[in-house]
């Protein structure tokens, strides 16, 4: 016999990671507790396995110490941390995760940061200026700085054109990202041959 229950979801947090059970369906002869009247099945627990690149800031730092910074990246973090920089966490070890902001690597045991929402731009990459009606000049750039700007809820990009930082902010709606655009596609129209 088999009874339907809507899944019951219950979060547990251990070590940074988040597992879930899940009660879906269940037979009256496997895994039952409780007594003749109410059956259920024992929650079987399943690992969420996070997904890299995850992105994020630390607008704040911990008071009970670094203990939770690599040693040999120490200096650099203190230069780091705390900020509205958008930092990309890219892989776990076991202790450390692995984070990058531009060309600075560094590793921190799990903390909290304020998750945020990738746009799909990363610092270095070449981008185009989008107009916004008369405001801004068209222009071809690259991003060098991004951060999130809390009281905006969104992901502001600093920019350089050859080579000299643009002032101000830019935000995604604004960013178009250049992509190699020197391929010919294939001609699909047929033309008549020569007898």
């Amino acid at each position: 016999m088999v009874y339907n229950r809507k899944p019951a979801r219950r979060d547990y947090n251990a070590g940074g990671f988040f597992y879930f059970a899940a009660t879906d369906q269940m037979t009256d002869k496997e895994n039952l507790t409780g007594d003749a009247q109410t059956y259920r099945r024992e929650p079987e627990i399943d690992a969420i396995v996070p997904q890299f690149p995850q992105y994020g800031c630390f607008p704040r730092i911990s008071e009970n110490g670094d203990a939770w910074i690599h040693p040999d990246d120490r200096r650099l973090v203190e230069k780091l941390i705390p900020s509205e920089r958008l930092m990309r966490r890219e892989s776990f070890d076991g202790t450390y995760y692995t984070y990058r902001y531009g060309k600075q690597c560094f590793r921190l045991k799990p903390v909290l940061w304020l998750s945020v929402r990738g746009e799909g731009f990363e610092i270095g990459d070449a981008v185009e200026t989008i107009g916004q009606g008369m405001e801004r000049e068209l222009f071809v750039g690259q991003i060098w700085g991004a951060y999130y700007v809390r009281r905006k809820a969104k992901i502001m990009y600093r920019l350089k054109r050859a080579g000299n930082p643009v002032p101000g902010l830019f935000p995604a709606t604004a960013l178009r990202l250049l992509e190699n655009k020197q391929h010919v596609s294939p001609s699909t129209v047929v033309y008549p041959q020569p007898t």
